[in-house]
């Protein structure tokens, strides 16, 4: 591989007297310095190709000097020591596979292939342009796209048609800036040439005595014939321009009218403006299709509105932005819109189209809104985050001054519009309504829809469970005549109440867990600590065989014994003859009684 002018010196920074140390330093330095000045690119054929030296005929146009020490351009670097400084060159080879152009001489109406490698491009630059003449007639360019290592490369073929040494010189540009010169020499050898002139119909380059053959027109009636230039430029095709898909050579050095497509190389005008040749490429504010079209190399919606056509761009670039179908645009897609675009201008939302970088209220303005101003859009405020500043339909939304906000879901039983979700700014102070939102807060405790310095403690007045520290709200006995708490357990227990029992109406409520006995309980175990609600309270134990009850939750077994008995009995009854009821009734009555007397004894336990 091609060995790159890249040097390291090192510059000592001098005390007021130099020591013996640094003027060794500086020998040394000069010595490697000189011997790097002598150097050329040393060309290593790891395969049989030739290859521009790089170095005789080398003209460098862009120069990086780098150092890894920062405080040299920051606070300062210090005196009496020593630093490194990288410098780093645009380079540019040319090289091609066969050796005999540089040896013995390559054949005369032959077709070669070079390649054209650029190195050490400068960060940030997309793609670049090669142009190169091939040591006779007209020559030609392509743009190639940089890599993220700064190399970019393209593949040119050349034709001789008469003996003699030629000197093929490609340059590389980032626009108009010139970043690297490379020539090389090639030996074409004696030959005789029996092939037709310039305009002939041909299939193939050997055909032409110009020894190229391409299509003259980029149009699908043009057909193939000998190059008048003798030059021809491969292009990739889609089926947008009417032909197959592939790669197809055209003709270069064609007048003005001859359509071109997207390829400024068949133009002798090396313009293609319209997918025609033309004199020119268009200028800044002129009306174009594509970014071929224009000078800067840049086309572009000159406003973000569907009403806008598409301009050059008077700043050269432009930026991909989607659209969609709401918004005024034919469909949802990417379109692009001209950067550096005065204030006034319609963005959108995208600050790049802005020469201030600030898109305000869908226009470019002079800067980004501040804290508690009205926006509409996160991008509208210098923070970055718009929203509503207390949980209340009747505030607007401004720019948080916390630069931050939380999504919360609403509806129109709060006075908002619609059920849907809206952002609201958090770190708020203490007294902003916040709904049931903690994250508005700055306290992270929102109590009674309020932001409050600290959540409630157990057995405090709540209204939801959000209201309090341990996160649960319930009543704190099952009677319509309490309210409701914090719940000391830190949890509450689901029950459907109805309003026979003093409730406003039938519906589910919720009651705190772990009450102690004689709280009042309904019918739920879960109020109660012991887990045994008994007679509708809190109790110790469930009640166990042959105690009174009234409901099936009070007993152990979870059923009512006399029910259970009755039950018992009268199905007995049903299997009996007519005859033997009376007796039948006899029995049931008189265990009826038996067992009343036990129950009597057992509510004596709990008058």
């Amino acid at each position: 591989m091609l060995h790159q002018r890249h040097s390291t010196f090192n510059f000592p920074y001098f005390s007021p007297e130099p020591n013996e140390e640094h003027c060794k330093a500086i020998d040394r330095q000069s010595n490697e310095a000189s011997s790097i000045d002598r150097a050329d690119y040393t060309a290593i054929s790891d395969s049989p190709t030739a290859r521009s030296s790089g170095g005789p005929f080398a003209k460098t146009t862009t120069l990086v000097i780098e150092t890894a020490d920062t405080s040299l351009i920051n606070s300062g670097g210090a005196s009496n020591t020593l630093y490194s400084f990288t410098l780093t060159t645009t380079t540019l080879v040319i090289e091609t596979s066969d050796t005999s152009l540089i040896n013995s001489g390559g054949a005369s109406n032959t077709l070669y292939s070079f390649t054209l490698t650029a190195g050490n491009i400068p960060a940030g630059i997309g793609k670049v342009r090669f142009e190169w003449t091939p040591g006779f007639g007209a020559g030609g360019s392509v743009v190639a796209r940089v890599s993220l290592d700064g190399q970019a490369s393209a593949t040119i073929e050349l034709f001789y048609l008469t003996a003699g040494l030629y000197e093929i010189t490609v340059s590389v540009y980032d626009g108009e800036d010139e970043l690297a010169v490379d020539l090389l020499q090639v030996q074409i050898a004696d030959t005789t040439l029996t092939i037709d002139p310039p305009g002939q119909p041909c299939s193939v380059y050997n055909d032409c005595v110009g020894g190229s053959c391409g299509y003259e027109s980029f149009s699908l009636a043009s057909s193939t014939v000998c190059c008048a230039s003798g030059a021809s430029t491969e292009v990739y095709v889609t089926s947008s321009f009417g032909r197959p898909i592939g790669y197809r050579y055209f003709c270069t050095d064609q007048p003005d009218g001859t359509l071109c497509g997207e390829t400024d190389a068949i133009c002798s005008s090396n313009s293609c403006v319209g997918q025609t040749c033309k004199s020119s490429k268009l200028g800044a504010n002129e009306g174009c299709a594509v970014d071929n079209d224009c000078v800067e190399g840049s086309c572009g919606y000159e406003s973000f509105s569907s009403g806008y056509s598409k301009v050059c761009c008077a700043s050269g670039a432009s930026t991909e932005v989607s659209v969609t179908s709401s918004g005024g645009w034919s469909s949802r897609e990417y379109r692009y819109f001209c950067t550096d675009q005065p204030d006034g201008t319609l963005c959108g939302e995208t600050d790049a189209i802005c020469s201030s970088n600030s898109c305000v209220g869908q226009t470019c303005k002079s800067s980004k809104l501040g804290a508690n101003e009205g926006c509409a859009v996160d991008n509208d405020c210098v923070e970055g985050s718009c929203g509503y500043e207390s949980f209340s339909s009747g505030y607007s939304k401004v720019c948080c001054a916390s630069g931050a906000s939380t999504e919360v879901s609403v509806t129109s039983s709060g006075g908002w519009s619609s059920r849907e979700y809206r952002y609201f700014c958090t770190d708020q102070p203490d007294g902003t309504l916040c709904g049931e939102t903690d994250a508005i807060c700055s306290s992270n405790s929102c109590v009674g829809q309020t932001c409050k310095s600290s959540k409630l403690g157990a057995n405090e007045g709540c209204a939801v469970d959000n209201d309090c520290v341990e996160g649960s709200c319930g009543y704190e006995s099952f009677s319509s005549g309490y309210s409701k708490v914090c719940c000391a357990s830190g949890a509450s227990t689901e029950v459907s109440v109805t309003s026979s029992g003093g409730w406003s109406s039938r519906e589910y409520r919720y009651f705190c867990t772990d009450q102690p006995d004689g709280t009042l309980c309904g019918e739920t175990d879960a109020i109660c600590l012991s887990s045994a609600c008994v007679g509708q309270s809190c109790k110790r134990s469930k009640l166990g065989a042959n105690e009174f009850c009234a409901v099936d939750n009070d007993c152990e077994k979870g059923a009512v014994v006399m029910k259970a008995l009755v039950l018992l009995l009268l199905k007995c009854a049903v299997r009996l003859e007519p005859r033997r009821v009376d007796g039948f009734l006899d029995i049931v009555i008189s265990a009826m009684i038996s067992w009343m007397e036990l129950s009597v004894e057992n509510l004596m336990q709990y008058a």
